[in-house]
């Protein structure tokens, strides 16, 4: 019981320590100075070109990858007859008798 009490209490004070100390805020960032809009944009283009010109680069070696991947198959259904009759519920506690 103490470990767990430990180990809870180490989470705890893990996660404490991690968390960020000072509020997130993004003021000042964008104020002038840092490009603007219109970098902003030409930011956004230059990234897409170089994500799309990855995917077109990287798409022969993720079909090969696929290819050459073996097919796994659900197994066939196995034939199990259905049984001839159930049996009688189980009596789980003993008729009562009268005194």
């Amino acid at each position: 019981m103490k470990l767990k009490a430990l180990a809870i209490a180490l989470t705890i004070a893990a996660a404490l320590a991690a968390a960020p100390i000072a509020p997130a805020s993004a003021h000042g960032w964008h104020r002038g100075g840092h490009g603007g809009l219109v970098l902003g944009l030409f930011a956004g283009a230059a990234t897409a070109l170089v994500v799309g010109a990855a995917t077109i680069a990287a798409a022969p070696f993720e079909a090969v990858a696929a290819a050459t991947q073996p097919v796994y198959a659900p197994p066939p259904p196995a034939y199990v007859p259905a049984p001839v009759a159930y049996a009688p519920a189980p009596a789980y506690y003993a008729p009562v008798t009268p005194v």
